[in-house]
């Protein structure tokens, strides 16, 4: 019993004072823990989120994994479609409105895997 009759947080009570940006990297970590890392071309995604954009460039996140994001930097009027650069960044320097865009990318890898995991153990 809890001294000064303080009751203990529960694990429910300890969630909801989380910051939805700490949800969010928790949900899209949890996602790549159980199916592993992935890139925006698994997903077959029309677009990839946009990161930050500097003058001419955009930065484009690309990879993700339990530690981060991969992000890639083009030059969206060039012929090529290499990137100029690349880099990393933890999922805590991302912007919320990013996180959102990450987690619905992961949520369909989640589903796109647990199709394929079902389609193999029948």
């Amino acid at each position: 019993m809890p001294l000064c009759g303080h009751v203990k947080p529960t694990k429910t009570f300890i969630m909801a004072r989380k910051s939805k940006k700490q949800k969010l990297i928790e949900r899209i970590k949890s996602i790549i823990n159980e199916w592993g890392s992935f890139s925006i071309g698994e997903v077959q995604a029309d677009y990839s989120p946009c990161v930050s954009s500097m003058g001419r460039l955009v930065a484009l996140a690309e990879h993700f994994n339990a530690d981060g994001v991969g992000v890639e930097v083009y030059e969206p009027t060039s012929f090529s479609s290499d990137s100029q650069e690349s880099y990393t960044m933890t999922y805590e320097e991302l912007e919320v409105d990013v996180l959102e865009e990450i987690l619905t990318l992961a949520e369909q890898y989640e589903a796109s895997e647990y199709k394929t995991f079902k389609r193999c153990r029948n």
